[in-house]
């Protein structure tokens, strides 16, 4: 991870009555409390996040803007939340980076290490 910065973050439980979906987020995506999303003021829709509180780590997902409320810069949902154990106190200070891409295999040259399917009888292209 790439550390961002330290940040106080809150989370949203969502709107709705029972049965129905959550509220409308402002990608065009129903809000989903099982969901690990986050909003944020002006990341752009789709950024990943890995947000840590203490050893209690989860990567979300922008989808959303928000928080609307002075000193917070970052909304999760509920799932995020109970994730990183702060449901019970509302808002806390984070952690937030950015994950890093996995390592992709290297031959000794430094050349890109890409999988082929190895050919048998059965899938051969004969045509």
């Amino acid at each position: 991870m790439i550390l961002i910065s330290l940040i106080i973050a809150s989370f949203y439980v969502g709107g709705g009555a029972a049965g129905e979906g959550g509220d409308w987020t402002a990608s065009g995506k129903r809000y989903d409390k099982h969901a690990f999303t986050a909003a944020h003021p002006s990341l752009a829709f789709g950024t990943l996040l890995h947000v840590c509180r203490g050893r209690h780590c989860v990567t979300v997902v922008v989808n959303d803007r928000g928080p609307f409320v002075s000193g917070r810069q970052l909304d999760l949902s509920l799932a995020g939340a109970k994730a990183l154990r702060i449901t019970h106190i509302g808002v806390a200070k984070v952690r937030v980076g950015v994950p890093l891409p996995r390592p992709r295999p290297l031959d000794a040259n430094g050349n890109l290490v890409v999988a082929a399917e190895r050919l048998t009888p059965q899938n051969r292209s004969f045509g």
